[in-house]
């Protein structure tokens, strides 16, 4: 009777030691982030899907932080690439040449073919003398003729012409170039034909040293120049022989969207000088004018 009792005392005991630990595994927390690798509590197939989702995400989040570097780098390169703009353009400022044309006839500038070129004008005729606007003036610039008090010129407070440098070209290079083939001079021929400036170089110091200023972007008016307007820069009348070319870049863009906006391009009249029947008497222009 006693062994019976404790063997059904031995039976009811391992029941409720087994139901305790089923109990417990039941109970057994959920997944978090802080379990993996917590080798007590998450069984293996659970740490192999942790791991995936952290690799997954670690490798989304690195592909996050690579496009992020990526666009920083292009902004870095973009905002470098604009401060090295206006770095050249604060070294390069835009400049504006101003002269005075004593006699247009012409020549110099030479407003045919539907492009203006100023090369046997404003230019030194030898290294001994100093440069003049023709060797200084860059693609860019702008170069201003306003009137003169002779009869061969428009009279003070006129403006003759106005480019714009679209290329500037050495003597040879300007010679042998094909496009301004028609402004080599043609004796016999017709007015714009024997004003031409595209002259053969000779020496070395012609073929490389002196220059052309081509404009595609010009406003000749000769002997319809007009008023020198009021949104010119300051003091853009030069007085005497020589040239000026300390004028506000800014002042210089306002001139030229004016001239863009109110006048039409090309040439809008013939020369203040202008012989037909005897181009030999007009004087040519000098280097030092």
């Amino acid at each position: 009777m006693n062994r019976l009792k404790l063997a059904a005392f031995v039976v009811v005991g391992t029941s409720i030691i087994l139901s305790l630990r089923t109990f417990q595994v039941q109970q057994k927390p959920p997944y978090s982030k802080k379990h993996v690798g917590t080798d007590a509590l998450v069984c293996p197939a659970e740490r192999s899907s942790a791991a995936l989702r952290t690799a997954v995400c670690y490798r989304a989040t690195e592909k996050q932080i690579t496009s992020r570097r990526t666009i920083e780098k292009q902004i870095q390169r973009a905002v470098y690439s604009d401060r090295e703009t206006a770095s050249e353009k604060a070294e390069c400022p835009m400049k504006l040449y101003s002269y005075v044309v004593e006699h247009d006839n012409g020549h110099a500038p030479n407003p045919y073919f539907e492009v203006c070129t100023l090369c046997r004008c404003k230019y030194r005729k030898s290294r001994k003398r100093p440069r003049n606007i023709v060797e200084l003036a860059r693609e860019g610039d702008w170069v201003v003729g306003t009137g003169g008090a002779s009869k061969r010129s428009a009279g003070h407070g006129k403006l003759v012409y106005a480019m714009r440098v679209d290329k500037k070209l050495t003597r040879e290079e300007y010679f042998t170039d094909s496009r301004f083939a028609q402004k080599k001079r043609v004796k016999p021929g017709t007015y714009e034909q024997t004003r031409g400036d595209n002259e053969r170089p000779c020496s070395d110091f012609e073929k490389r040293e002196q220059f052309a200023l081509v404009s595609w972007r010009f406003y000749y008016f000769g002997a319809s120049a007009i008023h020198i307007p009021g949104e010119a820069p300051r003091d853009l009348e030069k007085k005497g022989p020589g040239f000026r070319s300390d004028f506000d870049p800014a002042a210089i863009r306002r001139f030229a969207r004016w001239l863009k906006g109110h006048c039409k391009p090309g040439r809008q009249g013939e020369p203040c000088q202008k012989v037909v029947d005897n181009p030999k008497g007009i004087k040519e222009c000098k280097s030092s004018c």
